[in-house]
């Protein structure tokens, strides 16, 4: 296990409501809802059966990009204001800013996060 994966199991665990159940680091996010969810299979994780509140994050190599896919095939893309690393802090945060259905942009802006195009 990795340095970052290490980070987000321990951040995952301090969320009760919504939880990172997989952090992909270094995903090609050029892939759709289908190309990612080959990914997660490849981990033994089916994206069909994800729960409310459960969520995969997947990131390219400098951090700079990301998307979050949750249940029903939900999918956000989003960037930072900058071109800097996000901490891990602030992506553990990225859960809790879903309602299942919606993504609370304005909240994401406080982290440093912005809707990408």
């Amino acid at each position: 296990m990795n340095e970052y994966t290490r980070k987000m199991k321990y951040f995952a665990e301090q969320s009760s409501e919504n939880k990172i159940m997989m952090y992909f680091y270094g995903a090609d996010l050029r892939c759709g809802h289908l190309g990612l969810t080959e990914l997660a299979k490849k981990k033994k994780i089916h994206v069909n059966q994800l729960k409310g509140g459960e969520f995969l994050i997947f990131s390219n190599l400098k951090q700079t990009r990301f998307k979050l896919l949750g249940p029903n095939g939900v999918l956000v893309y989003l960037k930072p204001d900058s071109s800097d690393k996000i901490e891990m802090e602030a992506i553990s945060m990225l859960p809790r800013l879903f309602n299942g259905t919606d993504f609370n942009y304005r909240a994401a802006a406080k982290l440093g996060f912005k809707k990408a195009a």
